[in-house]
């Protein structure tokens, strides 16, 4: 009898185990279907090999957003600005009230969540909270993408007041009755729940709103880690209930595009009006999306035959006496051609070298000059004709921390690719020393405003350590054919006799004009020589 009771009590707990899971499966699915087709969990949490390389590239300095860096004790300063920020949000419409935005984003929570790939263990009305407070911050802070945020001091004497807003912010603890039987009570209460309330700005050691440069620089520092996100379209959806009233208002989506541009200003992008990134998750995968390459090579998998040495001896001409016609050539198919012999020869290693290696072979650097008929983004590195055009990098002190975290990004989600991570494990290993650093600098190709050379191939070093990145002749990435073409240029003993060559004897343009004098002479004397004995055996 007790074997009988025994197996039931196991059925049941097996049924509710099962519909447990099967309530799980469905719960993930729903959230993905509602998504519009796109893949959930693309904040990541930072992995932890590479946060032993240098985690303070990871970690926020004065701003918090999203669940993962939530309530740091060094991040609490910023939180009134957000709240400040809420208030001039509510203040936009006045016809609706706070409650309105709880609900909406109440409705959202869920497929929120699943955008983070490790569980959140805040509560519905904290993270609810959290992720309205944050939403109006960037809608607020990123390039008065809303307008300024009104001062509470002036929201008495200056506009129009909304009392239903002004009520919410100041009071310590709303709670919102909803109608929508979807939606329970939502009790909103002030992030400092554990805190005492501040006096004002200053009892956490500076003003945020006296501040100036620095603070915007480090807003957009937090702002593109890949541990400080919340999914898009939460913004989305405060700012088109807070803007609904509005007749005209341009989507959130370009002024957001726009305002990154304009960060990003320094970075090459080959991006125009036509082709500009839509549809992003959050603000670093919009930068990721700006900063990658807008072309994509092949492989090659057809019949090949070995380049001839006349063709060797046109394309040194070409390189060196500017011989034969100037025309261009399309890029494809110049890596194609300069590519041949190195898919033949399976032992050519699969790494780059050193800027300088690379010079003494007679590889010319140059700069990617970027103009309306030749946009190119940062990652467009092109070879042709013993020409390596690498596009301008300005480096400056976010700049290791964005690499870092655009990797990162890759690294935890292989539906971003890794150009990014091909891109920079090619510097590392092109930028390793102060020499590099030195010659690069010279040909233009690299700007920084670091203290010393040495910490700007330092800053390379630590961007390629510890990145999973495969070199092997199975992999593809999008710099494996310019890989092989340059191993194949460095590698050809006829590029670097002619480099030498050039390098010793025609530097100086009175030796070159010499040399050049001595051989038409050596010349004319082997033709008068031919003749002398043409004549002497066929007299007339």
């Amino acid at each position: 009898m007790a074997t009988i009771k025994s197996n039931q009590a196991d059925s049941i707990d097996m049924n509710k185990m099962i519909s447990y899971m099967n309530r799980e499966i469905n719960l993930y699915w729903s959230a993905f279907e509602s998504n519009d087709g796109n893949n959930l969990c693309s904040i990541h949490k930072v992995p932890q090999h590479l946060l032993q390389v240098d985690q303070n590239s990871y970690e926020p300095i004065i701003l918090s957003i999203g669940p993962y860096r939530h309530g740091a004790q060094n991040l609490i300063a910023m939180e009134r600005e957000k709240w400040k920020c809420l208030d001039f949000i509510l203040k936009l419409n006045c016809e609706l009230s706070l409650q309105d935005y709880i609900r909406a984003i109440y409705k959202i929570e869920k497929q929120a969540r699943f955008y983070y790939s490790q569980d959140i263990s805040m509560n519905k009305r904290k993270f609810v909270q959290m992720l309205l407070l944050d939403s109006c911050f960037i809608l607020v802070k990123v390039d008065g993408t809303v307008g300024a945020p009104i001062p509470l001091e002036e929201a008495d004497t200056n506009g129009e007041e909304c009392h239903n807003s002004g009520q919410a912010v100041e009071s310590n603890s709303v709670q919102i009755h909803a109608t929508d039987t979807s939606v329970h009570e939502i009790e909103l209460t002030n992030l400092r729940d554990n805190e005492p309330e501040p006096q004002s700005n200053r009892a956490y050691g500076y003003d945020c709103s006296s501040s100036g440069e620095w603070y915007a620089n480090f807003v957009w520092h937090d702002l593109f880690l890949l541990e400080n996100q919340i999914p898009f379209f939460i913004i989305e959806t405060v700012y088109n209930i807070a803007l609904s009233k509005c007749r005209v208002r341009a989507p959130l989506r370009e002024q957001i595009v726009d305002c990154v541009e304009d960060i990003l200003r320094q970075f090459p992008k080959g991006t125009g009006e036509s082709n500009r990134p839509k549809d992003f998750h959050h603000l670093l995968h919009l930068c990721h999306m700006y900063l990658k390459p807008t072309h994509k090579f092949v492989e090659i998998n057809q019949p090949q035959l070995k380049i001839s040495f006349f063709n060797h001896l046109v394309h040194l001409g070409q390189r060196y006496f500017n011989l034969g016609p100037e025309k261009e050539e399309n890029e494809q198919q110049q890596l194609l051609t300069h590519s041949i012999n190195c898919f033949q020869d399976k032992q050519l290693p699969n790494y780059w070298r050193q800027a300088v290696q690379y010079h003494e072979t007679g590889v010319q650097l140059k700069t990617r000059e970027y103009s309306f008929n030749d946009r190119h983004s940062l990652l467009d590195i092109k070879f042709s004709s013993g020409v390596l055009e690498v596009p301008r990098f300005v480096i400056d002190e976010n700049t290791e921390s964005l690499f870092k975290n655009l990797i990162a990004l890759e690294q935890t989600d292989p539906r971003f690719g890794n150009d990014i991570t091909a891109y920079i494990a090619f510097m590392s290993q092109f930028v390793s020393t102060s020499e590099d650093v030195v010659l690069l600098a010279r040909r233009g190709i690299i700007v920084h405003m670091l203290d010393s050379d040495d910490e700007v191939s330092a800053m390379f070093t630590r961007l390629g350590t510890n990145i999973f990145f495969d070199f092997g002749t199975d992999s593809y990435h999008y710099l494996k054919i310019l890989c092989h073409t340059l191993e194949e240029y460095y590698q050809s003993r006829l590029n670097r006799w002619m480099a030498w060559l050039w390098r010793n004897h025609f530097s100086n343009p009175w030796l070159a004009l010499g040399v050049f004098a001595a051989i038409v002479v050596l010349v004319c004397t082997i033709v008068q020589t031919i003749f002398t004995v043409l004549a002497y055996r066929q007299p007339r």
